[in-house]
């Protein structure tokens, strides 16, 4: 039970996370429409001593984020746009309420 509680704990942070939200729209943005990458294994092949292989894999942006478990459309990349706003509106309303109940309960501003 204690470690589902903590897996419930885990989500609850991601979903409010706003390091989450902004890390997945900046790989959205850079990966999606990036075009094709080459991968390269290193290793030494036993004819080369330079360190790199004659194998390469071609694979898309999207590939990319799919393999890395990221949002891979442009509707994720607006989701976490929006979902970065209203935590930034979030906050900036909490800081107004606790600058105003300080203001009252302090007596500055009299």
């Amino acid at each position: 039970m204690a470690q589902h509680g903590k897996s419930l704990v885990v989500q609850w942070l991601t979903k409010t996370s706003f390091v989450n939200y902004a890390f997945d729209a900046l790989l959205i943005n850079e990966f999606l429409d990036a075009g094709t990458f080459q991968f390269t294994p290193k290793w030494n092949d036993a004819n080369s001593h330079t360190g790199r292989s004659q194998i390469s894999v071609d694979v898309t942006g999207r590939e990319v984020l799919q393999f890395f478990s990221f949002g891979d459309t442009r509707a994720t990349l607006v989701k976490d746009v929006t979902a970065l706003c209203a935590i930034a509106g979030f906050y900036l309303v909490l800081a107004f309420v606790l600058l105003k109940a300080n203001v009252k309960r302090f007596g500055v501003g009299d």
